[in-house]
């Protein structure tokens, strides 16, 4: 389990997530959601353990995340930021490899698995200078993959995808959870929350103002009191859209 515990962050001065607590199981999806700034990305920097608190702390499976050791926490929580950097202009395939760095081996199996996830073995020899920012964007997770974490923390991965990229990678983490794996995202979509999160958090200012199955957490009340709109939810269970009409209030 990794949970969150009364925990505040700090960023820049500014305090962007105040008394947290959430506790997040392995085996499902969670999204984190919210509008501009609310404190999401912050939020994920803290649960990989990048983000020191000011107040409370991140457990892992019942030990303070900040007692871990550097190398057993890479090997624990993968994590995809937003905006990732590239450091060196290598082949496609050398760079997924970098994700077997925490456990200081080839890993030649799990380097295949993950290329094969993202649909990227057609690819695996161009430099990623030659990527599209959808390519690179895979490339990237393919990385995280490579790693076999306990946890996969990652900052809106489905935001340079095209459609069928983006139903193809959900479809591979929902195979990551139902294998036992933990997945937390991070979504700016409402209607890719409720139809593929098992757990919604949404925050507002830095605080946890929903938390629960897709269905209450994303309740219209919810989103009034989050967004500020009028919406409604249209479709079945798994196939749901998102009406917003005008602003709340």
């Amino acid at each position: 389990m990794l949970a969150a515990e009364n925990l505040a962050l700090v960023r820049g001065g500014k305090r962007v997530v105040e008394g947290l607590s959430a506790e997040l199981r392995p085996g499902t999806i969670t999204a984190i959601v919210g509008p501009n700034g609310a404190g999401k990305s912050s939020l994920l920097l803290g649960l990989a353990g990048l983000l020191a608190p000011s107040e409370g702390s991140v457990m892992l499976e019942g030990a303070a995340l900040a007692s871990l050791h550097p190398r057993g926490r890479a090997q624990a929580i993968g994590y995809l930021p937003q905006t990732p950097d590239i450091a060196w202009d290598v082949a496609v395939e050398s760079l997924v490899a970098l994700g077997r760095l925490p456990w200081r081996d080839r890993g030649t199996a799990a380097v295949e698995a993950a290329l094969a996830a993202l649909d990227l073995q057609p690819l695996r020899h161009r430099p990623v200078s030659q990527l599209s920012g959808g390519e690179r964007a895979r490339v990237l997770l393919a990385r995280v993959l490579a790693g076999q974490p306990q946890w996969i923390l990652a900052d809106e991965p489905l935001a340079a995808l095209d459609l069928a990229h983006q139903l193809a990678l959900l479809a591979h983490l929902r195979g990551c959870a139902a294998s036992g794996q933990g997945v937390v995202i991070v979504l700016h979509d409402l209607a890719t929350a409720m139809n593929h999160a098992d757990r919604v958090l949404v925050l507002k200012d830095g605080r946890l103002i929903a938390d629960g199955p897709p269905q209450t957490a994303l309740a219209p009340q919810v989103i009034a009191q989050g967004w500020g709109v009028d919406a409604r939810w249209l479709g079945e269970a798994g196939a749901q859209a998102l009406i917003a009409g005008r602003a709340a209030g």
